[in-house]
């Protein structure tokens, strides 16, 4: 009878070196011959028995290992590695499969080929070989699709040219459509990410760039992270490049930049403050706002820009500072306008707008509007249309005929008189060059109440004041007269020119005229004339002198007649235009001076000759 495959097998592995001869009536079967050079035994060719490269098939002729059978073997007992069994060995417990004819399945969980965890339903770890095919969601291959890879590879760079590529999109509209869901947790887990290929030091910035030029990578805008001091702060910068010449942008063509505190500055890396503007050119305007509306409203409500402050406590300020660096480099405020609501009441809010500059190194408030729109100057507390704490200097070009101080054109404004039908203008003189006129409207022509001309020369209701003080019409004093000389003076009109300290008579043969006293003890005596009297009455003429009764006067005396005294009383003398010591009388042993005859009494004494002292003028 034939040998059984795995005998045949065995009788093979028996004889290394012997030859067996086909018995009759086995044909097909293999017969061994004898052994070659390598001590493996020699085969006569049968159908069921191959022998290649060492390794021996039985019932296939391309054997892969050293015993590889096609089919079922059937053997007494088998041994592997040493240990021959003659029975399969118990698998204990329950299969976890289970059999349906001829089909077995499992629908608990995942099933793992090489692995212990499997995620998946079938989660093979190695190769899997398929022959009969593959089907995935019912649709079964027996070889992988031919590629229809859109992209072109080009040593390590790919392309895609052929339309619109979407991730996370079928459906792109932009030559790159990123669609993402939503996580305001951490806005770097969707979206688009670009990352560093390692972790980034201070200063390294991780661009997203714009090129105008095709196939070059001269950038002519971008923007990019900044690493800050460690790779959890973030900066980010915004570039262009000013350049014709293609040469490759870089951090000095960085224009604007927002750090990590959320802070803008524009033509500046270190930003201060909200927003922090600067600029490299000396003639340059930093900061235009330009609109086209054409609303006609007011109140701010076609404002180019809006300055808020959300604190809702009165007094609290909102402005614009201005800084300038001093000489050594440090930034100092040079102005401010600043605003605030004096009144936070809702729907019955008023403000106020302030001014300041700087002096002597401290800022303050220089002018400010109220909510009534009055204006204070040196005062926060305007309490009229304009209220100045301080002098006022108006000036302006001048003219022939000046009518007006430069734009003033007569400054006008209405009076606080009742009904409004008087009002007063400041205005220049139209006479004279340099003079001021202030003057009152009451329904008709214009009056000049007060004029100040160039000379410095005061008129009321005079246009041309030839004094210091020149008034049309009365005067009235409630108080006092406070003068820099002691005396006072009328204007009196004389025979002949006098000298200032002449002492003067009434002259006996014209009424109203003085004339120097040329006798002693001449009881029409009238007075001195004076230098420059403290109080001055009557008016100037050619023919006139002003001549003092009171106060203290500088006068001519001759001691000759006796030396003079401070007190003692004195007289006129024979020496004209002089006064002398008086001589009392004894009458009755009483001393007494002739009555009518006093001028005055010495205030310094003379105690010879003749010269000038100051006489108190005390004619009796």
């Amino acid at each position: 009878m034939p040998l059984r495959p795995l005998a045949l097998v065995l009788v093979f592995f028996a004889f290394t070196s012997a030859t067996i001869a086909q018995s009759p009536g086995q044909t097909g079967k293999p017969v061994i011959s004898g052994v070659d050079s390598n001590n493996q035994p020699t085969l006569t060719p049968s159908p069921d028995l191959t022998l290649l490269n060492g390794n021996l098939g039985v019932g296939t002729t391309s054997p892969a290992q050293k015993l590889d059978v096609f089919g079922q073997v059937n053997a007494a007992g088998l041994c592997i590695g040493g240990d021959c069994r003659t029975s399969w060995p118990a698998t204990g417990g329950s299969s976890p499969w289970t059999v349906s004819g001829t089909s077995i399945h499992y629908g608990s969980g995942n099933v793992g080929i090489g692995s212990s965890s499997p995620a998946f339903k079938l989660d093979v770890v190695g190769l899997m070989n398929a022959s009969g095919g593959l089907c995935i969601a019912g649709d079964c291959k027996t070889a992988w699709p031919a590629s229809t890879n859109p992209w072109t590879t080009s040593g390590s760079d790919v392309s895609f040219t052929g339309g619109n590529v979407g991730i996370g999109t079928s459906s792109a509209n932009t030559p790159l459509t990123v669609a993402t869901t939503i996580d305001n947790s951490n806005l770097g887990a969707k979206g688009l990410n670009i990352q560093a290929t390692s972790n980034a030091v201070a200063g390294n910035i991780i661009p997203i760039t714009f090129t105008a030029a095709a196939g070059t990578n001269r950038a002519r805008a971008g923007l990019g992270l900044v690493v800050g001091s460690d790779w959890g702060k973030g900066n980010l910068a915004f570039f262009t490049r000013d350049a014709s010449d293609g040469s490759a942008m870089s951090t000095t063509d960085e224009r604007m930049r927002i750090n990590a505190a959320g802070d803008v500055g524009i033509g500046t890396t270190a930003p201060a403050t909200r927003l922090h503007v600067t600029s490299p050119y000396d003639t340059a305007t930093v900061l235009s706002l330009v609109g086209t509306n054409s609303g006609s409203g007011t109140g701010g409500l076609y404002a180019l820009a809006n300055l808020l402050n959300t604190n809702t406590s009165a007094n609290s300020v909102t402005g614009l500072r201005f800084q300038h660096h001093n000489a050594a480099g440090a930034p100092r405020t040079t102005g401010a306008i600043e605003s605030s609501l004096s009144n936070s009441t809702a729907g019955s809010e008023s403000s106020w707008l302030g001014f300041s500059t700087t002096n002597a190194g401290a800022s303050s408030e220089k002018v400010r509007i109220d909510n009534a729109g009055n204006v204070g100057i040196g005062t926060a507390s305007p309490v009229t249309k304009l209220d100045v704490t301080g002098a006022v200097r108006l000036n302006g070009p001048k003219s022939d005929a000046p009518t007006t101080f430069a734009s003033f054109a007569d400054i006008t404004a209405k009076s606080l008189l009742a009904g409004g039908s008087a009002y007063w203008a400041l205005r220049e003189g139209a006479t004279a060059a340099g003079s001021v006129h202030f003057d009152v409207y009451n329904s008709g022509a214009p009056k000049a109440a007060l004029s100040i001309v160039q000379s410095g020369n005061v008129g009321i209701g005079a246009v041309n004041p030839t004094e210091r003080l020149h008034v049309v019409g009365n005067l009235k004093v409630d108080g006092n007269i406070s003068a820099l000389y002691q005396d006072v003076a009328e204007w009196v009109e004389a025979a002949a020119p006098l000298a200032d300290g002449t002492v003067v008579i009434l002259d006996p043969s014209r009424p109203n005229v003085v004339a120097q006293a040329t006798t002693a003890y001449d009881t029409r005596v009238a007075g001195a004339v004076s230098a420059q009297p403290g109080v001055t009455l009557g008016e100037a003429a050619p023919n006139k002198e002003l001549v003092a009764q009171s106060g203290r006067v500088r006068i001519k005396v001759d001691a000759s007649y006796g030396p003079i005294a401070i007190g003692d009383l004195l007289v006129t003398s024979p020496t004209a235009g002089h006064a002398m010591r008086s001589t009392p009388i004894d009458i009755g042993g009483v001393q007494l001076h002739r009555p009518g005859t006093l001028l005055g009494k010495a205030l310094e004494s003379l105690a010879s000759g003749q010269g000038e002292i100051l006489v108190l003028l005390t004619l009796q």
